[in-house]
């Protein structure tokens, strides 16, 4: 893990040197944006990790299944329709970085999105690097949340190709209630735009995670 972990670090670095300024959104709380939602939640299931004590909601059609990598992810699906195939919401655990402890969350957060949406092979590289909009909020439960939309570049052969805005993505300070992590990041996608019914589906499982 660590050496994984100092490689993502050492090329994030590389990648993006100096943090870009972010841009900041209103403030939405979640009673607002769940007012537009129409996500069906009935007979929605509620999932516990035994580790780290949180819970959320589940549509009653997905399932939860462990991801055992380093990221120490879980996985809901599927979700939505629209997409034509099915998808899968990722739920991950981020525990602190060992290279920088001290980091402010705003930070924290984007450094978690980084992480993962940095991956390459056969001459193809995808990367995000930089901010575009964040905003914070507090879930139903009272957690503070963060709502992230990034800039992906993808690169071809070393040359810089199309670039996306990929959102949103959730990072979830839950440092206050386990000493063994410092967020957890819900997505669907770090390198796709989403669709409307699985972003929906998201805003539900994020406004129900509790401890």
């Amino acid at each position: 893990f660590l050496v994984w972990s100092n490689y993502l670090n050492n090329r994030i670095k590389t990648l993006n040197p100096t943090p870009s300024p972010v841009q900041s959104a209103p403030t939405l709380t979640t009673s607002e944006k769940m007012a537009t939602n129409s996500a069906d939640m009935t007979n929605w299931k509620t999932y516990t990790n035994a580790k780290y004590k949180y819970q959320f909601d589940y549509p009653a059609n997905s399932s939860v299944s462990s991801e055992p990598n380093f990221q120490k992810s879980e996985s809901i699906g599927p979700i939505g329709g629209e997409r034509g195939y099915s998808e899968r919401m990722w739920v991950d655990i981020q525990e602190e970085d060992p290279y920088n402890p001290k980091m402010s969350f705003p930070d924290f957060a984007f450094y978690s999105v980084q992480l993962r949406c940095t991956a390459g092979g056969g001459g193809a590289e995808v990367y995000c690097n930089k901010v575009l909009q964040q905003s914070k909020f507090s879930n139903k439960s009272g957690l503070d949340v963060y709502e992230l939309y990034i800039n992906s570049v993808r690169v071809r052969e070393g040359k810089k190709g199309t670039e996306s805005r990929i959102g949103p993505i959730f990072v979830i300070d839950i440092s206050k209630y386990t000493k063994a992590a410092r967020a957890l990041v819900i997505a669907v996608s770090f390198y796709d735009p989403i669709f409307k019914d699985e972003e929906e589906t998201m805003w539900e499982v994020v406004d129900s995670i509790r401890f």
